[in-house]
Protein backbone atom coordinates (compact mmCIF):
# COMPACT_ATOMS: atom_id res chain seq x y z
CA UNK A 1 0.00 0.00 0.00
CA UNK A 2 1.46 3.11 -1.14
CA UNK A 3 1.84 6.38 1.79
CA UNK A 4 -0.22 9.32 0.94
CA UNK A 5 0.79 12.81 2.62
CA UNK A 6 -1.91 15.65 4.19
CA UNK A 7 -0.61 19.05 4.37
CA UNK A 8 -2.92 20.01 7.35
CA UNK A 9 -2.75 23.59 8.36
CA UNK A 10 -3.48 25.29 11.96
CA UNK A 11 -4.32 28.90 11.54
CA UNK A 12 -4.60 29.95 15.05
CA UNK A 13 -1.51 27.92 16.05
CA UNK A 14 0.29 29.24 13.57
CA UNK A 15 2.01 25.75 12.73
CA UNK A 16 1.27 23.39 10.16
CA UNK A 17 2.16 19.58 10.23
CA UNK A 18 2.72 17.00 7.51
CA UNK A 19 0.73 13.56 7.81
CA UNK A 20 2.16 10.70 6.45
CA UNK A 21 -0.51 7.87 6.10
CA UNK A 22 1.70 5.03 5.47
CA UNK A 23 0.72 1.61 5.16
CA UNK A 24 0.48 0.83 9.06
CA UNK A 25 -1.78 3.70 9.79
CA UNK A 26 0.90 6.03 11.75
CA UNK A 27 0.11 9.39 11.65
CA UNK A 28 3.70 11.36 11.52
CA UNK A 29 3.88 15.16 13.19
CA UNK A 30 6.45 17.49 11.53
CA UNK A 31 6.90 20.91 13.34
CA UNK A 32 7.49 23.92 11.38
CA UNK A 33 10.52 25.80 11.66
CA UNK A 34 9.41 29.37 12.58
CA UNK A 35 6.98 30.68 15.52
CA UNK A 36 5.47 34.22 14.64
CA UNK A 37 4.21 35.78 17.67
CA UNK A 38 1.58 38.81 18.31
CA UNK A 39 2.46 42.18 18.25
CA UNK A 40 2.93 43.86 22.12
CA UNK A 41 0.60 46.62 22.56
CA UNK A 42 2.13 49.74 24.87
CA UNK A 43 -0.27 52.20 26.40
CA UNK A 44 0.96 55.62 25.25
CA UNK A 45 -2.48 58.31 25.94
CA UNK A 46 -4.94 57.93 28.77
CA UNK A 47 -7.96 59.92 27.70
CA UNK A 48 -10.58 61.10 30.15
CA UNK A 49 -14.03 62.68 29.36
CA UNK A 50 -15.54 64.62 29.85
CA UNK A 51 -12.66 66.51 29.11
CA UNK A 52 -14.20 69.53 31.85
CA UNK A 53 -16.89 69.42 33.99
CA UNK A 54 -18.88 72.56 35.91
CA UNK A 55 -21.01 71.20 39.16
CA UNK A 56 -22.81 72.57 41.73
CA UNK A 57 -22.18 71.64 45.61
CA UNK A 58 -23.18 68.00 46.35
CA UNK A 59 -24.09 67.25 42.31
CA UNK A 60 -22.10 63.63 40.85
CA UNK A 61 -20.42 63.27 37.61
CA UNK A 62 -19.63 60.21 36.07
CA UNK A 63 -16.22 60.32 33.93
CA UNK A 64 -14.83 57.76 31.16
CA UNK A 65 -11.50 56.63 30.16
CA UNK A 66 -10.35 55.36 26.95
CA UNK A 67 -6.97 54.59 26.32
CA UNK A 68 -4.67 55.11 22.90
CA UNK A 69 -2.05 52.05 22.13
CA UNK A 70 0.50 52.18 19.60
CA UNK A 71 1.07 48.54 17.98
CA UNK A 72 3.16 49.22 14.63
CA UNK A 73 -0.33 51.52 14.59
CA UNK A 74 -2.67 53.18 17.28
CA UNK A 75 -5.48 51.16 18.60
CA UNK A 76 -7.67 52.67 20.40
CA UNK A 77 -9.79 50.86 23.62
CA UNK A 78 -11.62 51.14 26.83
CA UNK A 79 -9.62 50.55 29.98
CA UNK A 80 -9.74 49.74 33.67
CA UNK A 81 -7.66 52.59 35.19
CA UNK A 82 -7.47 53.66 38.76
CA UNK A 83 -9.18 57.27 39.99
CA UNK A 84 -7.77 59.96 41.73
CA UNK A 85 -9.71 63.70 43.27
CA UNK A 86 -7.27 66.16 43.20
CA UNK A 87 -7.59 69.67 44.96
CA UNK A 88 -10.12 68.16 48.05
CA UNK A 89 -13.57 69.09 45.86
CA UNK A 90 -14.93 65.59 46.13
CA UNK A 91 -14.47 62.00 45.82
CA UNK A 92 -14.54 59.35 43.00
CA UNK A 93 -15.17 56.07 42.70
CA UNK A 94 -13.57 52.62 40.89
CA UNK A 95 -15.86 53.57 38.63
CA UNK A 96 -14.93 57.10 37.35
CA UNK A 97 -18.68 58.35 39.29
CA UNK A 98 -17.82 61.67 40.98
CA UNK A 99 -19.39 63.26 44.04
CA UNK A 100 -18.84 66.90 44.48
CA UNK A 101 -18.38 67.91 48.21
CA UNK A 102 -16.44 71.00 48.56
CA UNK A 103 -16.55 74.47 45.97
CA UNK A 104 -13.28 74.94 44.42
CA UNK A 105 -11.48 74.26 41.26
CA UNK A 106 -9.53 70.05 40.97
CA UNK A 107 -8.41 68.13 38.37
CA UNK A 108 -10.07 64.36 37.65
CA UNK A 109 -6.83 61.87 37.09
CA UNK A 110 -7.27 58.41 35.54
CA UNK A 111 -3.53 56.00 36.01
CA UNK A 112 -2.40 52.68 34.32
CA UNK A 113 1.34 52.69 35.22
CA UNK A 114 3.29 55.83 34.42
CA UNK A 115 0.48 57.02 31.97
CA UNK A 116 -2.27 59.22 33.37
CA UNK A 117 -5.09 61.58 31.89
CA UNK A 118 -6.62 64.25 33.41
CA UNK A 119 -10.67 66.45 33.59
CA UNK A 120 -10.42 69.86 34.54
CA UNK A 121 -13.07 70.30 37.53
CA UNK A 122 -15.14 73.37 38.94
CA UNK A 123 -17.22 72.64 42.09
CA UNK A 124 -19.29 75.92 42.85
CA UNK A 125 -22.60 77.18 44.63
CA UNK A 126 -25.38 77.15 43.70
CA UNK A 127 -26.90 80.50 43.67
CA UNK A 128 -29.55 81.40 46.54
CA UNK A 129 -32.56 81.60 44.90
CA UNK A 130 -34.89 81.27 48.11
CA UNK A 131 -36.72 84.87 49.77
CA UNK A 132 -37.06 85.24 53.75
CA UNK A 133 -40.46 84.73 54.88
CA UNK A 134 -43.09 87.51 55.02
CA UNK A 135 -42.31 89.94 58.05
CA UNK A 136 -44.35 89.07 61.13
CA UNK A 137 -45.72 91.35 63.91
CA UNK A 138 -45.49 94.52 62.08
CA UNK A 139 -47.15 97.35 63.42
CA UNK A 140 -47.19 101.13 62.90
CA UNK A 141 -48.19 103.66 65.57
CA UNK A 142 -48.33 108.02 65.14
CA UNK A 143 -46.04 109.98 67.40
CA UNK A 144 -45.15 113.64 67.54
CA UNK A 145 -44.30 114.44 63.67
CA UNK A 146 -43.61 110.67 63.19
CA UNK A 147 -44.68 107.46 63.09
CA UNK A 148 -43.26 104.36 64.78
CA UNK A 149 -42.77 101.06 63.00
CA UNK A 150 -42.22 97.91 64.66
CA UNK A 151 -42.19 94.66 63.54
CA UNK A 152 -40.77 90.81 64.58
CA UNK A 153 -37.16 90.04 63.04
CA UNK A 154 -37.09 87.50 60.79
CA UNK A 155 -35.16 84.34 62.05
CA UNK A 156 -32.89 83.61 58.55
CA UNK A 157 -29.15 83.49 59.51
CA UNK A 158 -28.56 85.84 56.11
CA UNK A 159 -30.96 88.41 56.76
CA UNK A 160 -29.06 91.13 55.67
CA UNK A 161 -31.87 94.36 55.80
CA UNK A 162 -35.28 95.80 55.71
CA UNK A 163 -37.24 98.01 52.80
CA UNK A 164 -39.86 100.43 54.54
CA UNK A 165 -42.37 101.45 52.52
CA UNK A 166 -45.35 104.27 52.82
CA UNK A 167 -48.40 105.55 51.06
CA UNK A 168 -49.67 108.77 52.37
CA UNK A 169 -53.28 109.83 53.22
CA UNK A 170 -54.69 110.77 49.37
CA UNK A 171 -52.07 108.57 47.19
CA UNK A 172 -52.57 105.48 45.34
CA UNK A 173 -49.60 104.24 45.26
CA UNK A 174 -46.58 103.21 48.05
CA UNK A 175 -43.51 104.94 47.77
CA UNK A 176 -39.89 103.28 49.30
CA UNK A 177 -38.90 105.57 51.75
CA UNK A 178 -35.90 104.08 53.63
CA UNK A 179 -33.65 100.93 53.45
CA UNK A 180 -32.91 99.60 57.37
CA UNK A 181 -30.17 97.22 58.62
CA UNK A 182 -30.92 93.82 60.44
CA UNK A 183 -32.75 95.80 62.93
CA UNK A 184 -36.94 95.55 63.90
CA UNK A 185 -37.45 99.29 64.61
CA UNK A 186 -37.99 102.61 62.25
CA UNK A 187 -39.07 105.65 62.88
CA UNK A 188 -40.40 107.93 60.13
CA UNK A 189 -39.92 111.56 60.84
CA UNK A 190 -40.17 112.46 57.56
CA UNK A 191 -43.81 112.76 57.17
CA UNK A 192 -45.70 115.64 55.78
CA UNK A 193 -46.24 118.43 58.67
CA UNK A 194 -50.00 118.42 57.90
CA UNK A 195 -53.03 115.96 59.78
CA UNK A 196 -53.33 112.50 57.85
CA UNK A 197 -53.50 108.73 58.56
CA UNK A 198 -50.48 106.91 56.38
CA UNK A 199 -49.91 103.36 55.58
CA UNK A 200 -46.91 101.17 56.06
CA UNK A 201 -45.30 98.14 54.81
CA UNK A 202 -41.96 96.40 55.04
CA UNK A 203 -39.84 93.64 52.95
CA UNK A 204 -37.14 91.51 54.49
CA UNK A 205 -34.01 91.85 52.43
CA UNK A 206 -31.24 88.78 52.44
CA UNK A 207 -27.72 88.40 51.60
CA UNK A 208 -28.53 87.06 48.10
CA UNK A 209 -30.92 90.04 47.53
CA UNK A 210 -33.81 87.92 47.60
CA UNK A 211 -36.77 89.83 48.60
CA UNK A 212 -39.90 88.43 51.00
CA UNK A 213 -43.57 89.41 50.53
CA UNK A 214 -44.88 92.45 51.70
CA UNK A 215 -45.76 92.63 54.90
CA UNK A 216 -49.38 93.23 56.03
CA UNK A 217 -50.28 96.90 55.58
CA UNK A 218 -50.62 99.13 58.90
CA UNK A 219 -51.34 102.65 59.18
CA UNK A 220 -50.64 105.62 61.59
CA UNK A 221 -51.36 108.99 62.59
CA UNK A 222 -48.77 111.28 63.40
CA UNK A 223 -49.96 114.26 65.80
CA UNK A 224 -48.24 117.39 64.20
CA UNK A 225 -46.76 120.03 66.01
CA UNK A 226 -44.05 122.94 65.05
CA UNK A 227 -40.96 122.76 66.17
CA UNK A 228 -39.92 123.95 69.49
CA UNK A 229 -37.45 127.19 69.34
CA UNK A 230 -33.92 127.09 70.14
CA UNK A 231 -33.82 129.40 72.13
CA UNK A 232 -30.00 131.21 73.88
CA UNK A 233 -29.42 134.66 75.86
CA UNK A 234 -27.53 137.40 75.40
CA UNK A 235 -25.88 140.60 76.21
CA UNK A 236 -26.56 139.82 80.16
CA UNK A 237 -26.44 142.95 82.44
CA UNK A 238 -26.66 143.88 86.44
CA UNK A 239 -30.32 144.06 85.70
CA UNK A 240 -31.40 142.89 82.00
CA UNK A 241 -30.66 140.53 78.95
CA UNK A 242 -31.86 139.34 75.55
CA UNK A 243 -33.16 136.18 74.68
CA UNK A 244 -33.11 135.51 71.12
CA UNK A 245 -34.35 132.31 69.21
CA UNK A 246 -34.39 130.84 65.77
CA UNK A 247 -37.46 131.00 63.32
CA UNK A 248 -39.79 127.69 63.34
CA UNK A 249 -41.03 126.77 59.90
CA UNK A 250 -44.87 127.26 59.41
CA UNK A 251 -44.82 129.68 63.12
CA UNK A 252 -46.69 132.71 62.84
CA UNK A 253 -45.65 133.80 66.67
CA UNK A 254 -43.92 133.06 69.61
CA UNK A 255 -45.36 132.29 73.32
CA UNK A 256 -42.22 133.51 75.69
CA UNK A 257 -42.43 132.99 79.27
CA UNK A 258 -39.69 133.46 82.00
CA UNK A 259 -39.01 133.40 85.47
CA UNK A 260 -36.95 131.73 89.04
CA UNK A 261 -39.38 128.98 89.08
CA UNK A 262 -39.06 126.03 86.79
CA UNK A 263 -42.23 126.52 85.28
CA UNK A 264 -40.43 129.45 84.10
CA UNK A 265 -44.03 131.49 84.31
CA UNK A 266 -44.46 133.70 87.17
CA UNK A 267 -42.24 136.80 86.22
CA UNK A 268 -44.42 137.51 82.64
CA UNK A 269 -45.69 135.96 79.51
CA UNK A 270 -45.64 137.62 76.31
CA UNK A 271 -46.41 136.85 72.52
CA UNK A 272 -44.88 138.37 69.57
CA UNK A 273 -43.53 137.20 66.31
CA UNK A 274 -40.13 138.99 66.53
CA UNK A 275 -37.61 135.94 67.44
CA UNK A 276 -35.79 137.95 70.73
CA UNK A 277 -37.16 139.38 73.84
CA UNK A 278 -35.66 142.25 76.15
CA UNK A 279 -36.00 140.30 79.79
CA UNK A 280 -35.33 143.45 82.02
CA UNK A 281 -35.77 144.22 85.79
CA UNK A 282 -33.70 140.86 87.02
CA UNK A 283 -31.93 140.91 89.75
CA UNK A 284 -28.12 139.88 90.57
CA UNK A 285 -27.15 136.82 91.99
CA UNK A 286 -30.83 135.24 91.03
CA UNK A 287 -31.14 132.11 88.60
CA UNK A 288 -34.21 132.50 85.96
CA UNK A 289 -35.75 130.09 83.57
CA UNK A 290 -37.01 131.01 80.26
CA UNK A 291 -39.35 128.85 78.41
CA UNK A 292 -40.70 129.21 74.35
CA UNK A 293 -43.51 127.75 72.27
CA UNK A 294 -43.95 128.39 68.42
CA UNK A 295 -47.42 128.57 67.37
CA UNK A 296 -49.01 128.58 64.14
CA UNK A 297 -52.08 126.13 62.66
CA UNK A 298 -50.81 123.10 65.13
CA UNK A 299 -49.31 123.49 68.73
CA UNK A 300 -45.81 124.08 69.23
CA UNK A 301 -42.97 121.85 71.30
CA UNK A 302 -42.59 123.74 74.25
CA UNK A 303 -38.35 124.04 75.32
CA UNK A 304 -37.48 125.47 78.65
Amino acid sequence: MKSKIFLIFSLSLLFFYIVVVGGCGKVTPCPSSETIAPPELILTTINVTPESAALTLGSTQQFASSGIFSAGSQIIQSINPSWEVVGGIGSISSSGLFTASAAGSGEIIARMGSIEGQAQVTVYVPPDVTPPAKPTGFNAAGGINSSALTWTLNPEPDLYRYKIFRRLQGESDFSQIAITGKVNSYADSGVPRSPGTHSYKIRAVDTSGNESEYSDEKSASPTIMLDAPSITIENITTNCATARWNAVSDATSYLISYGTDTGASNLGTITTTETCYLLSGLSEDTTYYIKGQAQGTYPGLIII
